[in-house]
C-alpha cells in the first residue's frame, strides 16, 4: 500500500493548513515609502478579508504621510515596524513583513529561498525531532514544525511506524509555528478508520482568486491506523498555523484531546510576495472552515480540553488517560519542569 500527499494539500498555503506559497514579482531597490505603497497594492489585490482592506490601507497611509517609515535605516527595522502596524490595524497574525530566509538586511546575493528551505528541512529531520516509546507503552512524537510534505513523508511514516504498537499516542506541538499543509492531513488520517475519505475542512478564498479548497483524510496511509486508541495533542501559545489546524481538527472530530494552553489563534492561509530584494509580505489569502464546527480558531486559538501549564502537558496528558508514566521533555530536560521555549 502506498500513500501520497495530494498536490492541492502540498501547494496549499497557510497556517491553518500551512504551506507557504512564494509568489515571485519584480523587486526594486529598498525605498520605505515605496515599499508601503506596494504593500497597499498587494493587500487590495490579495487580502481575503475584503471588508478590512480599506480600513487597513487607511491606517498605513496615515502612518506613511506622517513620516513613520522615512527615518528607518534598514530593512530589519522597516519589517518590524510594518508588521506591528499591519497587525495592530487588522488583528491578523498572518499579516507581516519579513526578511527573506537566509538573507541579511541590505546584503546582496543571498541564498535562494527554496534551496535554503530544503537544507533547513534536512537539518531539522523534517520537523520530527523526537520519537519515543515511554514507559507504559505510550508513544510520543515531538514535531517542531510541519515542513515540505513530499520531502517529509518518509520521515513522518517512519515516526508513525515507530509508535505503531503503542497503546496511546502523544503529539507534542508546543512551540510548533505551523508550516506546510500535507503532513498534518497525513498524520490526522491515522486517527480515522477505514472507509471513504472524510471532509475535514474547506478553505475559502476570494472568488476571483480560487475556488474553495476542500481537505479530506487521505485514502491510504502506510502502516496501521489508530482509530479508537487514546491520542493527545500538546499545545501552547506558540503553537500556530498548520499545527493549530491539526490540533483543532482532531479535537473537533473527537479523535484526540488537546492539552496545555490556548494556542496562537492564527487560522488563515497565507501567501508571500516579494517587496524588494530582501523583504517579503505575508498576506492572508484563505479562511478555513471546519467541517465539524462550521468555524475556525482565528483570534481565539485552539482552546484545550484540559487546560494546564504547558510545561506540565506531558504529565497531565498521562494523568488524563495515556498511562501512569512520566516522560522526558522533547529537549532532553526532565518532566514536568522542562518545556520547549
Amino acid at each position: 500500500m502506498t500513500a501520497s500527499i495530494p498536490r492541492s494539500a502540498a501547494a496549499a498555503t497557510g497556517h491553518g493548513r500551512a504551506a507557504e506559497t512564494i509568489v515571485k514579482v519584480p523587486v526594486p531597490a529598498f525605498e520605505p515609502d515605496a515599499t508601503v505603497l506596494r504593500i497597499i497594492g498587494l493587500l487590495r489585490s490579495h487580502y481575503v478579508l475584503t471588508d478590512k482592506i480599506e480600513p487597513l490601507v487607511a491606517a498605513l497611509e496615515r502612518r506613511r504621510r506622517h513620516g513613520a517609515y522615512r527615518g528607518l535605516q534598514n530593512r530589519a527595522m522597516l519589517a518590524s515596524v510594518l508588521t506591528d502596524d499591519l497587525r495592530t490595524a487588522s488583528g491578523d497574525g498572518h499579516l507581516s513583513v519579513k526578511l527573506g530566509a537566509g538573507e541579511r538586511s541590505d546584503v546582496e546575493g543571498a541564498e535562494d529561498w527554496e534551496r535554503s528551505e530544503r537544507r533547513r528541512a534536512i537539518q531539522a529531520n523534517h520537523g520530527f525531532t523526537s520519537a519515543q516509546v515511554l514507559s507504559g507503552n505510550v508513544g510520543y512524537l515531538r514535531i517542531a514544525e510541519f515542513m515540505e510534505p513530499q520531502a517529509s513523508l518518509e520521515t513522518a511514516t517512519a515516526a508513525m511506524r515507530f509508535v505503531a504498537g503503542t497503546r496511546a499516542l502523544i503529539f507534542d506541538l508546543r512551540g510548533n509555528p505551523g508550516g506546510y499543509a500535507g503532513i498534518p492531513e497525513y498524520l490526522a488520517t491515522y486517527l480515522f478508520g477505514e472507509g471513504p475519505p472524510v471532509l475535514l475542512s474547506t478553505f475559502q478564498y476570494r472568488p476571483e482568486k480560487a475556488a474553495p479548497d476542500k481537505t479530506y483524510t487521505l485514502a491510504a496511509v502506510i502502516g496501521g491506523r489508530r482509530a479508537g486508541s487514546p491520542a493527545f495533542v500538546l499545545v501552547d501559545r506558540k503553537t500556530a498555523s498548520a499545527a493549530e489546524w491539526f490540533a483543532y481538527t482532531l479535537q473537533a472530530f473527537q479523535r484526540a484531546r488537546v492539552v496545555g494552553e490556548s494556542s496562537a489563534g492564527g487560522a488563515h492561509a497565507n501567501e508571500y510576495f516579494d517587496l524588494d530584494e530582501a523583504l517579503r509580505l505575508s498576506v492572508s489569502t484563505g479562511v478555513p472552515v471546519s467541517a465539524a464546527t462550521g468555524t475556525n480558531w482565528e483570534g481565539t486559538g485552539v482552546v484545550p480540553d484540559i487546560a494546564c501549564d504547558p510545561r506540565r502537558a506531558i504529565e497531565v496528558a498521562i494523568e488524563a488517560g495515556a498511562g501512569d508514566v512520566t516522560g522526558p521533555d522533547p529537549d532532553g530536560r526532565p518532566q514536568p519542569d522542562g518545556h520547549p521555549q
